[in-house]
């Protein structure tokens, strides 16, 4: 036994792992041991690759990392004390290494090869003993620092989950905000069209020249538009909460086309559009004649919108396979198919200056409480045609 063996086996001996082994199993361990340095950041194994050295830590302190999502590692546990060890498990299994190790300061290792430490371990059951009681320790630090970690992330994400909770609540709140004042903004927009129409008859009747039929037609179109306006807010409200109560009964529909056609007569003559009407079904449609009417005004309205120059407004009706075919046509600017493909979302508006465009989500909705359905065909350049279907009752024509 040579000088170096004699110093290193003693100096093994102050490390709590070897404290305890037989004098001889040291000098044995001393004969086969490699002294290598580490400089800080240096990687010491590699992990999947074969294992070839036991480690045993003299100075400094090494990291366990694994791998996680792609390059990125994460610590798994510390080697710290003299005499800790590492490696072992690879040339225990003769599988490739679990885990790497990296050198977290400047470090000095002993090291034994594969072959050398696997004698050992055959040769001397109290070495192996002392190792398999060092391994379970270590597993109990490791799977503690398992723990520990999970119990962060786990504070972590329960902290990120309160955040979210709290952002979601803000942005539904900010959402709500938002519909309200959209909602407003729509109402206020819808409710200029009964107004001016209740102003202008009002005074046409407060100059006071007007024959008496006149001035009776002209109350009775106050009286309507007033009862419109109260309607349309209700409507509207209702759509919000994503209720449309519906009260049907058998109506003729030319009657309601007719009173339509009436209402908005001075108003489309006043921007120069003229209204033509040809209409031939003259059947009866179980209804809601104040909402269904509602859901026709809104594309009339629209159609004005279409024309600011003056055009023309054509209302038609037909019969086919029974059912009342309603055609709403314009001459006005027509509509792009992106925007064809979106005018009954909600709150969709184009080229309104006021509005969110609530009025056509609400018609197809009315009409679709109906059993009707709506369709659209426009141009740019050319108008637009909005074709309403709506079921007849049987035996009318």
């Amino acid at each position: 036994m040579n000088k170096r063996e004699q110093l290193f086996s003693h100096e093994l001996k102050t490390m709590q792992f070897f404290s305890n082994l037989p004098g001889e199993e040291l000098l044995e361990i001393a004969k086969v041991t490699q002294e290598h340095s580490f400089n800080q950041g240096t990687a010491i194994i590699s992990e999947e690759e074969e294992g070839k050295y036991f480690y045993i830590l003299k100075s400094g302190k090494v990291n366990i990392v694994k791998k996680v999502d792609g390059e990125d590692q994460e610590i798994v546990n510390v080697i710290e004390n003299a005499g800790d060890f590492f490696g072992e498990m690879s040339l225990l299994e003769g599988k490739p290494r679990s885990a790497g190790a990296k050198a977290a300061t400047d470090c000095e290792l002993y090291i034994i090869p594969k072959d050398s430490f696997l004698g050992l371990v055959k040769k001397y059951p109290h070495l192996t003993m002392h190792l398999a009681v060092s391994i379970g320790n270590f597993l109990r630090r490791t799977d503690q620092n398992l723990v520990e970690k999970l119990k962060r992330k786990n504070a972590e994400l329960v902290q990120i989950y309160t955040d979210l909770r709290r952002t979601q609540s803000e942005l539904i709140q900010k959402e709500r905000l938002s519909t309200i004042g959209r909602l407003a903004s729509s109402i206020i927009h819808d409710i200029k069209n009964p107004m001016t129409s209740i102003r202008g008859y009002a005074q046409l009747l407060n100059e006071g020249v007007l024959a008496p039929e006149k001035i009776k037609s002209y109350s009775e179109v106050i009286i309507r538009e007033a009862d419109r306006f109260i309607e349309m807010t209700t409507d509207l409200l209702t759509f919000s909460r994503g209720e449309l109560a519906v009260k049907k009964s058998p109506v003729e529909l030319n009657v309601v086309l007719e009173d339509l056609i009436f209402s908005l007569k001075g108003k489309f003559e006043a921007r120069r559009v003229e209204i033509i009407t040809d209409i031939k079904c003259r059947g009866q449609v179980n209804m809601d004649r104040s909402k269904f009417r509602r859901a026709l005004e809104n594309i009339c309205y629209n159609a004005l919108d279409a024309m600011p120059q003056g055009g023309k407004f054509v209302l038609r009706t037909t019969e086919e396979e029974g059912k009342a075919v309603i055609s709403l046509e314009d001459n006005g600017y027509g509509m792009s198919e992106e925007v064809k493909g979106r005018i009954f979302e909600e709150f969709f508006s184009h080229n309104k200056d006021l509005g969110t465009g609530l009025g056509l989500a609400i018609t197809k909705r009315i009409i679709s409480e109906h059993g009707g359905t709506i369709e659209v065909y426009s141009e740019l350049g050319k108008g637009t045609v909005f074709r309403v279907r709506m079921p007849l009752l049987k035996g009318d024509i």
